[in-house]
């Protein structure tokens, strides 16, 4: 089997308000070197609060993952948890916020590994020399509607135009997580590769135009500028009431010679390496939740 090559990871996250009175969307990323962690959360909308779920699940999922411990997938889940107690008990005995509700995606990449958690319908892809993959699952109703064209007892234009569509069949805030998807084994990753998660109000573009997007971004355009180039697109369609719409971008790129090296040391060279990117990876993320988008991030007003 072919070893895969050292990678670094350059990261970005933009937000738009689109036609919306509120920001209910949140992103927080960081990348040091090869290892990476997004949170993305989209507040319900039509429910309590959707700004303030949405923001406390993505504080916190962060700051889980940065403490847990475990394999990447056991961490994951743990953060995923942790969110989803944090939205539970703030709404406890407020009847403001009864019924508060987020999505969550959370993405870490790690010795070349792409790992994910995701809760509700907020979308994750990979594009790969031309072609886009979604990766993780939807917990909506979209899911049992196509599966419902599949056999024969729906027609596309009735499934794609159901009022219950977009109805979420698990989210953040309750007791429990009905539905997760978290993988053990990963994704991995090579040069070139692009990691683009989002909210749904991204989808206000079709996948194809989206891969037109993307392409060509492998080592020539940067990850703020692909975000960028998305959400504007995304505003270009004029849409009214344009829901939120959030991206988080990881470009892989192909390590230096200088880092590629140090990728061949001993175990024990290994093990301190390991440790010391771990422990910088954890301060980026403190660093991002502190200043990184967010439902008031920099194109909030756009």
């Amino acid at each position: 089997m072919t070893e895969a090559p050292a990678i670094r990871l350059d990261a970005a996250t933009a937000l738009s308000r689109g036609g919306r009175a509120l920001q209910e969307d949140a992103v927080l990323g960081a990348a040091v070197g090869a290892t990476g962690a997004i949170a993305l959360a989209d507040g319900c909308g039509g429910h309590a609060r959707g700004d303030l779920a949405s923001n406390i699940a993505a504080d916190v999922a962060l700051r889980a993952l940065a403490r847990a411990e475990g394999s990447p997938a056991e961490r994951l889940r743990e953060a995923a948890e942790a969110a989803n107690l944090a939205v539970y008990a703030r709404a406890q005995g407020d009847p403001e916020l009864e019924g508060m509700s987020t999505t969550l995606l959370v993405v870490s990449v790690e010795a070349g590994g792409l790992h994910w958690v995701s809760v509700g319908d907020s979308p994750l892809w990979l594009m790969r020399e031309g072609r886009l993959e979604r990766l993780n699952a939807t917990h909506s109703l979209a899911r049992q509607l196509d599966l419902l064209v599949q056999m024969g007892e729906m027609s596309a234009a009735e499934a794609a135009g159901h009022p219950a569509r977009a109805c979420l069949t698990s989210a953040l805030g309750g007791e429990t997580i009905e539905e997760m998807d978290c993988p053990d084994a990963p994704v991995r990753l090579w040069p070139d590769d692009v990691i683009l998660a989002a909210s749904d109000g991204l989808l206000t573009l079709d996948e194809a135009a989206i891969t037109r997007l993307l392409s060509g971004a492998g080592g020539e355009v940067p990850a703020n500028a692909l975000a960028e180039r998305l959400l504007a697109a995304v505003e270009a369609e004029g849409v009214a009431g344009q829901d939120n719409a959030s991206v988080a971008v990881l470009r892989v790129e192909k390590a230096p010679a200088e880092s590629a090296r140090t990728r061949r040391l001993g175990t024990a060279g290994k093990g301190a390496l390991v440790a010391g990117l771990r422990r910088r990876a954890i301060a980026a993320l403190a660093a991002a939740i502190g200043g990184g988008a967010s439902g008031d991030g920099s194109r909030a007003a756009r």
